[in-house]
């Protein structure tokens, strides 16, 4: 069987203020207060419901925002028409652990009581958003705001390794969804931003692999080849139908550079699982506009959101032929290309995650 993992966000349900409210409080150190509870209780209800879907390595709950939840931690930064100025970045006092990965340290006991087959040790995946896409949200970016972000990211991550009794970090990727998708001159082959943004990376992936814990890269697109060169980066992960799964070139990368793959096998844009279904179905017109008949029906309860989902049989040949092309020893994993916050129910995002598992179980 190829072990599988979740990119991380899951559709919130529930109180976002009342969520937002106990985050507070939990950072406070006020864990025993009713909304602190709040956010403990989801954390863990969502990690154990990835858990029973048959992920072998969750992520830990990503339901805030993947941006902000990292920005927050940092000092030294302020706004200037909307986008962030860098000053002298540094975590904040007591930053660095994320309060979802504290929670499931201290839970973990909560977790396996609602399991009826509880695993040996729980094993969690901790994602992190890479200085690259993290530094697309700022007034310049420039050289040494690649590396800057990159030394306090790698703070961060230092803070959330561990192993304790039945649970533990063993997973550590780094989301870059930015990277590669605009022609970008700081990239250029020869300039410092090149340069930097390789050497932030490789410190933030030398934090885990030195304590043994795997490494992944989340790319969105791989037409920049820069992470072949890392010396700390053990698996490559894009999103279905990226030229990575096929590219002969990237086998031969591949076997050169010893990296692995997680095969990406089952889409993730809701709008796209609608229109290809659509189209299978023959539909004429605007798809776009089907598109947003479709929504409205869903929310009306109309139309199961279930039906729109991929078959088991379409993920499995992906992974198939991810395996058929690299050999099975280069295809650790599979999962989902991408996080399943945009899907229109809870029940119909741990859906995908159960059919995924199914589709792994026979390699």
């Amino acid at each position: 069987m190829v072990s599988t993992y979740d990119v991380g966000s899951m559709p919130f349900t529930g109180s976002i203020e009342a969520f937002t409210q106990g985050l507070k409080a939990f950072q406070a150190g006020e864990t025993q207060e009713k909304s602190a509870r709040y956010f403990i209780g989801k954390i863990v209800e969502v990690f154990t419901d990835k858990v029973k879907a048959g992920m072998d390595v969750p992520n830990y709950p990503q339901l805030r925002d993947m941006n902000q939840m990292f920005l927050e931690m940092f000092e030294g930064l302020m706004k200037v028409e909307g986008a962030y100025v860098a000053e002298r970045l540094r975590l904040k006092p007591g930053m660095g652990m994320l309060p979802e990965v504290q929670v499931l340290r201290a839970e973990a006991g909560r977790v396996l009581e609602r399991l009826e087959k509880p695993p040996e040790k729980l094993k969690v995946k901790v994602c992190i958003t890479g200085p690259y896409t993290l530094a697309s949200l700022f007034l310049e970016r420039d050289a040494e705001l690649f590396r800057d972000l990159g030394e306090v990211i790698a703070e961060v991550a230092s803070k959330n390794f561990f192993r304790k009794g039945k649970i533990e970090v063993s997973m550590l990727s780094l989301d870059e969804p930015v990277f590669g998708t605009v022609d970008d001159s700081l990239l250029d082959y020869g300039s410092p931003g090149r340069e930097e943004l390789l050497k932030a990376w490789d410190r933030i992936f030398w934090e885990a692999k030195s304590r043994k814990v795997e490494t992944v890269l989340h790319l969105h697109d791989t037409r920049n080849e820069l992470f072949w060169d890392l010396e700390n980066l053990q698996i490559v992960e894009s999103h279905v139908g990226d030229s990575i799964y096929s590219s002969a070139k990237a086998k031969k990368l591949v076997e050169e550079k010893d990296k692995f793959l997680k095969a990406s096998i089952a889409l993730t844009d809701f709008d796209s699982l609608i229109a290809e279904k659509l189209k299978r179905q023959g539909e004429a017109g605007s798809i776009e506009q089907k598109i947003g008949e479709v929504w409205s029906d869903i929310k009306k309860g109309e139309t199961t959101p279930d039906f729109f989902l991929e078959n088991v049989e379409a993920m499995r040949a992906r992974v198939k032929a991810a395996i058929e092309f690299f050999g099975k020893e280069r295809i650790p994993y599979a999962g989902p290309e991408c996080g399943l916050s945009s899907f229109p129910t809870y029940a119909c995002a741990l859906e995908c995650l159960r059919r995924t598992v199914e589709a792994s179980k026979l390699f």
